[in-house]
């Protein structure tokens, strides 16, 4: 077996290695010492027992990730290091490589035959960056290569923003911000938020429909997918002033029932106060009908009353105006929530407090008044019909009946 050269020491190369050095386990690697010795004998940059050049090992490094200016000693010491299919394979462990700095990439892209990256592995680049979640390199990649950010995707046509999804808040926001310079999607698509995939889908349909899949109850995985909300809301309403991305393609309001319903009570304040967002009838009906589904909404959201009925104060108290609070709606969300057995504490208090003339409404379809309704309903509140009953004595008089 060959001997290692000292450089190949410094560099932590073990004894025995097989030809897959990205599985070997990485010491701490002083790179002063390595540059040190690459410039005192820069022949060793040459030598190794391994199927690739020192620099290759160097730059797979995740515990002590190489310095651009030790890079660069490599590169002036061992030329060759970048040609061919080593430049492909160094590439390419840089934006596999989480802890590196984009200063790297940006290295060897200046230095390297650039031209043999053809747009297929260009195009792939992307992914294998996203994957380590380096923003710093991602930046990189972006600035030398925007048109990535455009590119669709054969099987669903969506654009790497799409792939965001499951991605950090700054990695969303860094596609947002290139994809407005780049003008992805054009001048009305906010660098992408509008730009729909093969199923008529935006990156922000998915983001709440996420919300509300059982995959991502934990309250920590609900918080995370606000946070990625709350980025393209930012971001839409600074481009497209006036124009919530919110009610964007499509006809009802997809806050209340996949956002809002799934959030912590604290993040849907945040989300109705923060951005001003409007709540309409329906947003309040659908929510009625989550709180009332037999109970498993609420035990698989771990709701308690407290929490429930904040809910329905903070979405009361954004209703839109007076005027447009029953248009189209068959049935009063006091009716509603009478008839659906919402308790009195899990926020029908709240409903009925928001406007207490429906409570001489009665239902068009029965004929009886809010209290009688909740008495009838599929489940007896008797807080509920008692609190009912009080606010409004009058339907007591036989003239009501």
């Amino acid at each position: 077996m060959e001997t290692k050269s000292q450089l190949l020491q410094l560099l932590g190369v073990p004894d025995r290695i097989s030809n897959n050095f990205e599985a070997a386990i990485f010491p701490h690697v002083f790179w002063d010492s390595v540059k040190c010795r690459i410039q005192t004998f820069p022949e060793e940059a040459f030598i190794s027992p391994l199927p690739c050049p020192p620099l290759q090992f160097a730059l797979v490094n995740e515990s002590t990730p190489i310095p651009a200016n030790v890079a660069a000693e490599f590169l002036r010491a061992n030329p060759k290091s970048l040609e061919s299919i080593w430049y492909k394979i160094s590439i390419i462990a840089v934006c596999q490589n989480k802890y590196i700095s984009g200063d790297v990439l940006q290295l060897l892209l200046d230095l390297g035959p650039i031209e043999i990256l053809s747009s297929s592995v260009r195009k792939c680049l992307l992914p294998h960056a996203m994957r380590s979640d380096n923003i710093d390199v991602l930046r990189v990649l972006i600035i030398n290569f925007p048109s990535v950010l455009s590119e669709t995707s054969e099987l669903d046509g969506e654009i790497p923003l799409h792939s965001c999804i499951d991605r950090s808040p700054e990695m969303l926001s860094l596609f947002i911000e290139e994809g407005i310079r780049q003008n992805v999607g054009g001048r009305n698509c906010v660098g992408g938020l509008y730009f729909n995939n093969s199923y008529d889908e935006t990156l922000f349909d998915n983001l709440v429909l996420a919300l509300s899949m059982a995959e991502v109850l934990e309250e920590g995985s609900r918080s995370m997918t606000w946070k990625r909300i709350k980025v393209c809301i930012e971001y839409a309403n600074f481009v497209r002033t006036g124009q919530s991305i919110v009610k964007a393609n499509t006809s009802d309001n997809l806050l209340s029932y996949s956002c809002i319903g799934y959030l912590p009570s604290h993040l849907m304040k945040e989300a109705t106060e923060e951005f001003d967002l409007n709540v309409s009838i329906s947003d309040i009906l659908n929510m009625i009908s989550l709180a009332t589904d037999n109970g498993e909404w609420r035990r698989r959201m771990k709701l308690n009353s407290f929490d429930l009925s904040n809910m329905f104060k903070t979405m009361l108290a954004k209703l839109r105006d007076e005027h447009d609070k029953n248009k189209g709606i068959e049935r009063s969300p006091l009716l509603e929530a009478a008839q659906r057995g919402l308790p009195w504490d899990y926020g029908l208090k709240e409903i009925m407090n928001s406007d207490l003339t429906a409570l001489a409404k009665h239902d068009e379809q029965t004929g009886l008044s809010p209290f009688m309704v909740a008495a009838c309903g599929s489940y007896n509140d008797l807080e509920a019909i008692f609190q009912l009953l009080s606010a409004y004595p009058a339907e007591l008089n036989a003239g009501s009946f």
